[in-house]
C-alpha cells in the first residue's frame, strides 16, 4: 500500500510541472500570436488586472483597459512584421518569462514578457518593448 502511494506521489511530481508548463506554453502561444499580429485586444486578454508596461524609455503601471489602449497605440505606430521568442524560462517563485525580438515597420524591439499563474492561467504582469 505504501509503495502505491509512493509511486502515485512520484508520478504527480512529474506530471504537475509538465501540466503547468503546458498551460504556460499555450498561453505563451497566444501571447506570441497577439504580438506578431499587433493585436492589442487579444494581447489584453492575457493581461492581469494591473500590468507594468515599458515602451522605449517610458514605464508605467496601467489597468487592463488602459494597457490595451497603450498597446494599441504602440502597434498602430509600429506595425509588426515578425515576432519570435528567443528565450523563455521560469523563476523560483513560479513566474514565467519570455524574451523575444519584434521586427516592425518602424524599428526593431527586444520584447520581454513576465507572467504569473492566477488560477489555471498565466497572466502578464509586465511587458516591455525596448529598442534593439
Amino acid at each position: 500500500m505504501k509503495l502505491n502511494r509512493f509511486k502515485t506521489g512520484i508520478m504527480m511530481l512529474a506530471i504537475v510541472p509538465f501540466f503547468a508548463f503546458t498551460l504556460f506554453a499555450q498561453d505563451f502561444g497566444q501571447i506570441n500570436l497577439a504580438i506578431k499580429m499587433g493585436n492589442a485586444k487579444e494581447l489584453a486578454r492575457q493581461l492581469d488586472e494591473v500590468v507594468e508596461i515599458t515602451i522605449l524609455d517610458k514605464e508605467a503601471s496601467y489597468s487592463k483597459a488602459q494597457a490595451e489602449m497603450v498597446l494599441k497605440d504602440f502597434f498602430d505606430s509600429h506595425k509588426p512584421e515578425s515576432f519570435e521568442i528567443i528565450h523563455k524560462g521560469s523563476s523560483n517563485e513560479g513566474s514565467k518569462y519570455g524574451i523575444g525580438k519584434l521586427i516592425t515597420d518602424n524599428g526593431n524591439f527586444r520584447t520581454y514578457v513576465l507572467a504569473k499563474q492566477k488560477g489555471s492561467v498565466f497572466l502578464i504582469q509586465k511587458i516591455s518593448f525596448e529598442e534593439d
